[in-house]
């Protein structure tokens, strides 16, 4: 199964892995200058960015669950997966 899905697979590993590169480097030019301010500001952005990385990586995660999961039925029976052909997605 592999084999026939491997160019698949890497490409959505890269693709979602500089997706995810680009928003944690949003998320810290974003963050960042709320820390320089003050310790209030440090608390603040400090917070604020823990939870837009714990976010990120939740998200990225699911997207990269999903397009495993997609590849796997793909692989499998050759077909796009019901839900990737009601929305007009070709594999």
């Amino acid at each position: 199964m592999f084999k026939k899905t491997w160019g698949e697979d890497v490409a959505s590993h890269v693709g979602t892995g500089l997706l995810m590169t680009i928003v944690i480097i949003l998320i810290f030019a974003i963050c960042g200058p709320f820390m320089m301010i003050n310790d209030a500001g440090a608390v603040l952005g400090g917070v604020i960015m823990i939870v837009a990385l714990l976010l990120a990586v939740l998200f990225f995660s699911t997207v990269e669950a999903v397009n495993r999961a997609s590849l796997f039925y793909y692989a499998k029976t050759g077909r796009a997966p019901p839900m990737a052909a009601k929305h007009g997605i070709h594999f």
